[in-house]
């Protein structure tokens, strides 16, 4: 039977991957996986709880003295209600064959054989605590260099972990929401409520002024419009007058010669009827 092939990566940390809690929310450690050979080695990441992690890349390529870190993203769960001493992971690679592309990845683990592959396991170790003792809003993740790494136990089923980001849980689910006392102060979600209020009520009122800027403008443009309409009017009249006005002086002047003519006629008439008598 041929010897298995040691593993020519170095991993850091080689042999235990610490969670420190706590584990209402996604907890995030590094892998960090470094080639200190001169060939391209290709690797995958497996886990015996695929649904519980998020391993990004889960896997990928390492040409010659090249690193790549790891990100294991463990989703919320309960760690005394799982048996966690199942959590384990493991870190199988080969070295890429020549003219190796990543479009040929998948294909290049199905047709390895045993003796190409080589592995590293790492247990899991989960540490919770309280938020008051966490030194700020990060999780951290203590890692320590050991030499050689911790075997798997036997029926250990590993399987490739998913490389999507767990949704974190929200704040409103993480915490209940506190009940407004008599005399406190309107909470953010209150606030927050009567800011839109606000905004949406000024919005109304510029909308209103925009209206009534342009109602105003209409009005403004209709006076002008009747404006020139009435001195069209008084343009049309002025010149009508102006033709009916010596036509009248004209009727005026006949009248008067007639009338004089008349009078004449009559002192003529009276004249030589006084000689007569």
């Amino acid at each position: 039977m041929a010897e298995k092939k040691q593993q020519i990566l170095d991993l850091d940390p080689s042999s235990e991957m610490v969670f420190k809690g706590p584990f209402t929310d996604v907890v995030t450690a590094t892998l960090k996986l470094s080639n200190p050979t001169n060939d391209t080695v290709i690797f995958k990441v497996k886990t015996t709880a695929p649904k519980q992690y998020c391993v990004r890349p889960n896997s990928g390529m390492l040409n010659p003295h090249e690193s790549a870190d790891i990100a294991v993203m463990l989703q919320p769960f309960d760690p005394h209600a799982t048996d966690t001493q199942k959590h384990k992971f493991m870190v199988q690679t080969m070295i890429a064959p020549n003219d190796f592309t990543m479009e040929q990845l998948d294909n290049v683990w199905k047709l390895a054989s045993k003796g190409d592959l080589m592995d590293s396991k790492l247990k899991c170790t989960f540490v919770d605590v309280s938020p008051e003792e966490q030194p700020n809003s990060e999780e951290t993740v203590t890692t320590s260099k050991v030499q050689g790494g911790e075997s798997a136990d036997v029926g250990d089923i590993f399987s490739s972990s998913t490389v999507e980001t767990p949704k974190p849980a929200s704040s409103e689910e993480r915490t209940p929401p506190s009940q407004p006392t008599a005399g406190s102060t309107p909470g953010p979600q209150k606030q927050d409520k009567n800011q839109i209020e606000r905004e949406t009520m000024e919005t109304k009122v510029r909308q209103l002024q925009q209206k009534l800027d342009k109602l105003t403008t209409e009005n403004t443009q209709l006076k002008g419009e009747a404006n020139k309409l009435k001195q069209r009017v008084a343009t049309a009249g002025s010149a009508a007058a102006g033709k009916i006005k010596p036509q009248i002086s004209h009727s005026s002047s006949s009248l008067n010669i007639v009338a004089i003519m008349l009078i004449l006629v009559a002192i003529i008439l009276g004249y030589l009827v006084g000689k007569w008598l």
